[in-house]
């Protein structure tokens, strides 16, 4: 069992099985499945390190638990500029009314200067 970031608690059991839950609220946030019973379970540099006995393995980054909330949606909208629309997806730009579009364009004027 460890702390993990923001709020979050990561368990290791002897039957494989690893997993990130938010403490507030008890909600899982993710889950794996290794082969055999987890040896070593560590944070280290914002990363998960979950090792079986068997030699069974996973690592997970951590690093968008401690991303702010726009620069978690600005990277979302880099890596996914999609919505839903209409039953089907749409490839579409930042919306121009978003608070973080918003506090992009601030963070890029203030840099200007």
């Amino acid at each position: 069992m460890l702390e993990g970031p923001r709020g979050t608690l990561v368990l290791g059991y002897a039957n494989g099985q690893v997993g990130i839950w938010d403490l507030e609220n008890g909600a899982r946030l993710e889950i794996a499945k290794l082969h055999g019973p987890l040896t070593h379970l560590r944070i280290h540099q914002q990363k998960l390190y979950a090792v079986t006995e068997l030699g069974d393995y996973l690592v997970w980054d951590l690093s968008i638990f401690r991303a702010d909330y726009c620069s978690l949606v600005r990277s979302l909208w880099d890596k996914v500029p999609v919505v839903w629309q209409a039953g089907r997806p749409t490839l579409l730009p930042r919306p121009e009314e978003h608070r973080c579009r918003t506090s992009q364009l601030h963070a890029s004027k203030v840099s200007d200067r």
